[in-house]
């Protein structure tokens, strides 16, 4: 049987309702009142993110802290710059694991960062914008 990689998420973490995605009036707001401009960098964001992603867990595989948390925070840039509250919070959770030595629950919160990535991209394919 198929074993998780990483422990589980804790059962209030399971419970709690899912942050919004994306705020169209921040992303806007950083775009320069342009919600044209936003879309754009949303849409190279959702590009760039499986290979952000695959560094951000070759970084921890190989628990390089320094560079996992450079990663970090490229990816924290970005994600201030889409206003995407939900992965901010994932985000947030994967910092504070990668400040301590023994990245102690850092496997889970890069977990949880990544079902944020795939809701992000399938909302992006379903609903949101492509340029």
């Amino acid at each position: 049987t198929y074993r998780a990689r990483y422990p589980q998420e804790s059962p209030a973490d399971r419970d709690a309702p899912p942050l919004p995605l994306r705020d169209h009036d921040r992303a806007c707001a950083a775009a320069g009142r342009s919600a044209s401009q936003a879309d754009v960098l949303l849409v190279a964001f959702c590009v760039e993110l499986p290979a952000t992603l695959t560094a951000l867990h070759t970084r921890l595989e190989a628990r390089n802290v320094e560079q996992l948390r450079g990663e970090i925070h490229k990816l924290q840039g970005a994600v201030a710059i889409c206003a995407l509250p939900a992965m901010q919070a994932a985000l947030r959770k994967l910092q504070q694991t990668a400040t301590e030595p023994s990245l102690k629950g850092a496997g889970v919160a890069l977990s949880k960062l990544q079902l944020e990535a795939i809701r992000l991209v399938g909302w992006r394919t379903l609903e949101g914008p492509s340029l």
